[in-house]
């Protein structure tokens, strides 16, 4: 019960900003996977909007589970940090890579995480992009502006 309820809501967060969790996630995903994975934070106790680091935390989570299932990647890399009012969090393998037009093109399930994935960051006003090819490794990056328009403040009126 402790780890679904770690999975819906990670520890450390609200105390200590993203990047606590996401070594985390990333040492437990290295010892179930046996692929090594490393963590940069340029600021370790970063803080910004809470659903916007919930939803970069989910992402990570998404991206990781997609690298276990396609990637064969033999290492993993996430960075986050912050230039000015932009958070960036970058998730990047150096597996098989995909074609992702061909991906986008497809009318089956193929390519819904991705789209969940997008869909999450679009919901707190942040930009997704991924960056592959056949043989070229994965990175799935993610912008988020610390000022954000009306619409994807989480401050009341």
């Amino acid at each position: 019960m402790r780890n679904l309820m770690g999975e819906l809501r990670p520890q450390g967060l609200d105390d200590y900003g993203l990047a606590a969790p996401l070594r985390a996630l990333a040492a437990e995903f290295s010892k179930r996977t046996g692929i090594p994975t490393t963590v940069s934070a340029s600021a370790d106790e970063l803080h910004f909007d809470h659903a916007a680091e919930l939803a970069m935390y989910r992402i990570t989570q998404e991206t990781l589970n997609n690298i276990t299932k396609y990637a064969g990647a033999r290492s993993v890399g996430i960075e986050l940090g912050k230039s000015g009012n932009t958070v960036t969090l970058s998730i990047e393998d150096d597996g098989i890579g995909f074609d992702a037009l061909q991906l986008e093109r497809q009318e089956s399930s193929a390519g819904y995480g991705l789209q969940i994935m997008r869909e999450r960051a679009e919901a707190v006003g942040a930009s997704l992009r991924v960056e592959t090819g056949p043989g070229l490794g994965t990175a799935v990056i993610v912008e988020y502006s610390t000022v954000q328009a009306p619409e994807h403040s989480s401050k009341g009126p």
